[in-house]
């Protein structure tokens, strides 16, 4: 859904990371975001730590 109610244009993105997990219990993830048209950013990074009990 796009943030800016007049515009009419969906925001278009691609969405590529990896996974790396070092140990059963602990996963670590990089990823970069690249906008495919104007109504979404240009592009970002993300990151995520995820911990399993």
């Amino acid at each position: 859904m796009n943030a800016d109610a007049a515009s009419s244009m969906d925001p278009a993105g691609s969405l590529a990371g990896f996974i790396y997990s070092p140990s059963d219990n602990l996963d670590r993830g990089m990823g970069l975001k690249l906008g495919l048209n104007s109504a979404e950013a240009d592009r970002s990074v993300r990151g995520g730590i995820t911990f399993r009990l």
